[in-house]
């Protein structure tokens, strides 16, 4: 769906803008795939935009800019296509257009949750992938580490679905149910799609790793610097989740209570 008018698009801070040539809104596949060659066959750039939650100029073109709110929403796991050790509960797959907080509610609903979480949800899957949005704990990587499949619209409109070599995948029943697509199985192609800042393509779809849902426990206690100070690293190692909140006063007997 060519929406054919240009105007001035912003980041949700203000910090970076950009005037792109034509401004899209995809809601299909298909669709992604006619604005990534009338792109290349004008001679322009082609990138996607989540919700403007970055403060860097990875989304900024002078070309054809796609917003995401089109393709957003679950979309079908497809069980026939995994391979069959595959536990297809801990899978979610969604639209690159979902914004967490969508899909939070989607997954608790089913008794599911992500395993790790940022300090916002109002940003779009593809954006905290492609960013690598980081979530707490040293136990936990970032959200991109949950993404255990990538569905790509790649140049000349060319479709890639990009997974690890041990991808949840079954390349016969892909090659059989997908035809004009390509299954690549591969560590070094998937950690270059997945953090790619949406230079590897556009993406349609993510399928990620997911737990059973989970309630949290918050335990807050009260001590010194001092003393936190001589356990830390200990603590940094214990806990999943450690905020430290530190009093720059000292009282006097020289303690930071």
């Amino acid at each position: 769906m060519k929406t054919g008018f240009r105007r001035t698009w912003r980041n949700h801070t203000g910090n970076q803008r950009c005037q792109p040539a034509e401004v899209r809104r995809p809601a299909t596949l298909g669709e992604i795939v006619e604005a990534v060659r009338d792109a290349e066959g004008a001679g322009l750039t082609v990138r996607a935009v989540g919700s403007g939650h970055s403060w860097s100029d990875a989304a900024l073109t002078t070309g054809i800019l796609l917003l995401p709110q089109g393709l957003a929403g679950p979309l079908p796991l497809e069980p026939e296509l995994l391979r069959a050790d595959v536990d297809a509960r801990r899978l979610a797959r969604t639209g690159s257009g979902t914004r967490v907080r969508e899909l939070n509610a989607r997954l608790e609903a089913e008794g599911r949750a992500l395993s790790n979480m940022g300090g916002y949800d109002g940003q779009t899957i593809a954006g905290v992938l492609s960013t690598s949005t980081h979530g707490s704990g040293l136990r936990f990587g970032p959200l991109a580490d949950m993404a255990r499949s990538l569905e790509l619209v790649c140049s000349g409109g060319r479709l890639l679905r990009v997974e690890r070599a041990n991808g949840p995948t079954d390349a016969r029943a892909f090659a059989r149910a997908r035809p004009g697509w390509e299954l690549v199985q591969d560590d070094e192609v998937f950690d270059a799609a997945v953090v790619g800042m949406g230079c590897m393509g556009v993406l349609y779809a993510v399928t990620l790793e997911v737990r059973d849902a989970f309630w949290l426990k918050e335990v807050r206690t009260m001590s010194t610097w001092e003393a936190e100070r001589e356990r830390l690293g200990e603590r940094l190692r214990e806990e999943e989740h450690l905020e430290l909140f530190v009093n720059p006063y000292a009282n006097a007997d020289g303690v930071h209570a």
